[in-house]
């Protein structure tokens, strides 16, 4: 169980991140609501390790700014992830948390779950109440 503290955390850093993409990545909101949405359904059916590693692979790697949609709004998630853990906000920054799970102790991937399935469930609070959803084709 997480203290007041670390719930505020949470919906502060979780917030940040929504806004962000509300404010400066408008291109990609509704790709992102949708991958904020299932990413706790992928970690805990495949695993932390396995759901990052995913996301690292759909954003084309580091290159995922360049890109647009999908790889976008991949990018971006894996890069707000990474950020939560104090990773630096650059273009190395997926490849460098991709680099250092696979040397998490089990401790640590099991606090690390914990960790980011209450930072996803307070995204996509904000996301649900901020972006605006993909509009899907009628035809």
């Amino acid at each position: 169980m997480y203290t007041a503290n670390k719930r505020q955390e949470f919906a502060k850093k979780a917030f940040e991140y929504v806004k962000e993409v509300k404010n400066e990545h408008k291109d990609v909101e509704g790709k992102y609501l949708s991958y904020v949405k299932k990413f706790p359904v992928m970690i805990k059916t495949n695993g932390l390790l396995a759901a990052l590693s995913f996301e690292y692979a759909k954003s084309n790697g580091d290159n995922w700014k360049e890109n647009g949609g999908e790889k976008k709004a991949h990018g971006l998630l894996l890069n707000h992830i990474a950020r939560f853990w104090g990773y630096e906000n650059d273009e190395s920054s997926n490849f460098q948390l991709i680099k250092d799970m696979v040397k998490w102790d089990s401790l640590t991937v099991i606090r690390k779950t914990d960790e980011i399935i209450n930072l996803l469930n307070w995204m996509r609070r904000f996301a649900e109440g901020m972006l605006k959803e993909e509009k899907k084709n009628d035809s």
